[in-house]
């Protein structure tokens, strides 16, 4: 058998890639590639046009609801559920330095961390501006290469800010601690994995 490509809607440190990397143990599949594909239509695209094997993306919080831009994709192509589960994910406030929490000017992340961090940013950055970079780990690696000023921090996971070597201001700030993605693995209908 050919090593499978597996498509995944994050970045490089992604909750997405824990995902799958999940997946792939749980199911014995040890001859693989990822495919960093960033959001939930590029891996449905290129699904439906045989670049990759399977797919996985992230579709329903517990806290903050449904993954909108998932259902949006999910609408326009067909595909197999072939396995779905859960992650407790637990995010966490970043930066390039080490920062105290009155410095932090800017926040980036993804529109669902945002949510499932809301009380956590209210009351601490009222003040901030907060930009959703459409994906956690890319936001990460962004910071990682200077495009944000050294008042910025990122919402994320704790792997993103290691690979990025970004420091860990804060850990566990989502408002609920039982914060749990839904997670699925989709091929395509005539695909025979």
């Amino acid at each position: 058998m050919s090593k499978i490509r597996v498509g995944l809607s994050g970045g490089f440190g992604s909750f997405s890639e824990e995902a799958a990397l999940q997946y792939l143990a749980k199911s014995k599949i040890s001859d693989y590639q990822l495919d960093y594909l960033i959001d939930m239509e590029n891996v449905l695209k290129k699904l439906n046009e045989n670049i990759i094997d399977i797919g996985v993306f992230p579709f329903f919080n517990n806290n903050s609801g449904m993954v909108k831009q998932a259902f949006a994709a999910m609408g326009k192509y067909s595909f197999e559920v072939i396995d779905s589960f859960s992650l407790n994910i637990n995010q966490c406030l970043m930066a390039k330095e080490l920062l105290d929490m009155n410095q932090v000017a800017t926040i980036y992340s993804f529109e669902p961390a945002l949510k499932q961090c809301h009380n956590f940013i209210f009351n601490h950055f009222s003040k901030a501006t907060i930009i959703d970079w459409g994906d956690m780990a890319d936001a990460a690696r962004a910071m990682s290469l200077n495009k944000f000023s050294a008042n910025a921090a990122i919402i994320g996971s704790k792997r993103s800010a290691q690979i990025f070597k970004l420091k860990v201001l804060c850990e566990n700030i989502q408002d609920h601690q039982n914060n749990l993605t839904e997670f699925v693995v989709v091929r395509s209908n005539i695909a025979n994995i």
